[in-house]
């Protein structure tokens, strides 16, 4: 293999690490953009908003989840743990279920996006499509 070509694993690996933090980005700005300005109440009641921030939700959680620990290590600062924990409270099944996703869709998202816009900058490398 030359130099100049990068080897397919690598590539793939940093193709797949910079797609699973360009959802989690994505999906965060998306989810900010449905919940504001509701109150919870309200937006439970919505049936657009809470299913595309529901929609949004479940890509943060999944691509969390699939994000390899060696790049989660990388981001101390990100609550991996509280955002993987969300999975079983999607289906929002009780009240319990609401408040967490309430308080995700709330708070631990929007620091999240925080965080990740952070470590785009000093970590540029995490977050590029090439090897």
């Amino acid at each position: 293999m030359t130099d100049d070509i990068p080897d397919s694993s690598t590539l793939g690996a940093a193709l797949w690490r910079a797609g699973l933090l360009g959802n989690l980005h994505d999906a965060a700005v998306a989810i900010g953009l449905c919940i504001q300005g509701w109150e919870p109440e309200g937006f439970f009641a919505s049936h657009m908003a809470r299913r595309k921030a529901m929609q949004c939700l479940r890509t943060v959680v999944a691509s969390a989840i699939d994000l390899p620990v060696e790049v989660k290590n990388a981001m101390p600062r990100i609550d991996w743990e509280a955002i993987e924990a969300l999975k079983p409270h999607l289906r929002i099944r009780r009240d319990e279920d609401r408040e967490q996703v309430w308080e995700a869709l709330q708070n631990q998202v929007p620091a999240m996006l925080v965080e990740l816009s952070r470590y785009r900058r000093q970590l540029p490398q995490l977050f590029a499509f090439d090897a």
